[in-house]
């Protein structure tokens, strides 16, 4: 084989590692040495995290929503968003990164032992508990104006916890359309909820090694309802609605959620 052929396979081996290394930070190091930006990629941008969108641009229509990346207006000046993030919080990866986020905001390194004694102890409960029956997606939502962030508050946080609404699933690559077991949205000024969904269903696993994908689907509600005024009579007309109802769509791919060698959810 000739030195320059030799040479470029060699370099294309090395920029893939590294490639994996930079991606699969997650493979490749312990938990406890991730920094704040590979913790806020595992919750956000990751196998076990995605976002969807919900976008009015000042032009007028609603723009498509997406699972994993923000819409922005036709121009990239967009009005009006919703986000959502979602984290498969029963995925071990995901709950150390929570962990190792809160290990930097207190500066864990600089504690002193019975300090550092007391954080191992909440950790512990965080790392060490126990989803052999359930899967757990937690929640944050995010809105461009203050007034939709209170509007979905209230939408969420008024769910009973035993009665989720219709159409939200958990559908596998079977097409099975799973129910969640319960809604938890804390009455707190915390913009965030979690849907807890069975992890067997008729002794089968919902998810299974060997799977592609899944999807997780809610219905998002109706946001920002403002009543129309005649200007000429000053008379309430056809109210306008800035984010009509929609359904969101999450799409995870199950093939990139190996942890330790296994499926990890």
């Amino acid at each position: 084989m000739p030195r320059r052929s030799a040479l470029a396979i060699v370099f294309l081996l090395v920029a893939g590692i590294i490639a994996v290394r930079a991606d699969d930070f997650w493979a490749s190091r312990k938990w406890q040495d991730w920094t704040k930006e590979e913790c806020n990629k595992m919750l956000h941008d990751s196998p076990w995290s995605r976002k969807w969108s919900q976008s009015i641009s000042n032009n007028g229509p609603k723009l498509p929503s997406v699972s994993g990346t923000s819409t922005i207006g036709a121009a990239g000046d967009s009005l009006n968003e919703i986000d959502y993030y979602v984290q498969i919080r029963s995925a071990l990866p995901v709950r150390e990164a929570v962990v190792r986020q809160l290990q930097l905001e207190e500066r864990y390194d600089q504690l002193n032992a019975d300090q550092k004694k007391s954080f191992d102890v909440q950790a512990g409960a965080i790392l060490d508990r126990e989803y052999s029956e359930t899967i757990v997606f937690h929640f944050v939502y995010e809105t461009s104006t203050a007034s939709f962030g209170r509007e979905l508050a209230q939408y969420w946080q008024s769910i009973p916890s035993e009665s989720a609404p219709s159409e939200v699933y958990l559908i596998n690559q079977r097409g099975d359309r799973v129910r969640p077991i319960r809604i938890v949205a804390p009455r707190s000024a915390a913009y965030e909820f979690e849907m807890i969904f069975p992890r067997t269903v008729n002794n089968e696993p919902v998810l299974r090694d060997g799977d592609k994908t899944f999807q997780l689907q809610f219905p998002e509600p109706t946001i920002g309802t403002l009543p129309a005024t005649n200007s000429s009579t000053n008379r309430i007309t056809t109210p306008t609605t800035i984010f009509p109802a929609e359904t969101a769509v999450f799409e995870f791919r199950v093939d990139k959620m190996i942890w330790g060698g296994k499926l990890a959810y």
